[in-house]
């Protein structure tokens, strides 16, 4: 009976240990957060799909806090970069690399890197590209555009990058 008293205790602890560590890390990122405005530093804008250079220097498109989804504003943009890599671009290979903000794990964040990548690799295939010529990179956090944990930084490293290999 003594020796099962002494697994709970030590049971307990951890698990007790674990909850308090787990708590001040989504506490953390949330009062980061929690009065920031979402700030987009950058606008794809319109192009005209003949913008090679266009395509070929500006491939970025930011996303949401904690989010993979493709903003509705760079759909425009991603199909310039369709109707060139469908056209002139045709024998290209593709590389996207997926980036995240400086907040959070940094398992978490490469996983969430590798997802953004995945999303606009998913629309690219979805739009005739092979899947075969697209290549998804995750650096998370490790490479940011601009350091800090600002809003505008923050906005800034929340990206996916489109690069002709």
């Amino acid at each position: 009976m003594k020796l099962n008293h002494g697994k709970n205790i030590v049971f307990y602890s951890i698990l007790a240990i674990a909850l308090i560590l787990s708590g001040c890390a989504s506490k953390k990122t949330n009062e980061f957060y929690e009065h920031q405005d979402i700030v987009r530093p950058y606008d794809s804008g319109s192009i005209s799909y003949a913008d090679e250079d266009a395509v070929l220097n500006h491939s970025v498109f930011h996303f949401d806090f904690d989010s993979s989804t493709i903003l509705q504003e760079d759909y425009q943009f991603l199909n310039a970069c369709v109707a060139y890599y469908l056209g002139k671009g045709k024998e290209a290979q593709i590389i996207v690399y997926g980036h995240t903000d400086q907040v959070g794990t940094r398992s978490y964040n490469l996983a969430l890197g590798e997802r953004r990548a995945n999303a606009i690799k998913d629309y690219l295939v979805k739009e005739g590209i092979s899947a075969f010529r697209i290549e998804v990179v995750s650096y998370g956090f490790e490479k940011p555009v601009m350091p800090g944990f600002t809003k505008e930084a923050c906005a800034a490293n929340r990206r996916a990058e489109i690069i002709k290999r």
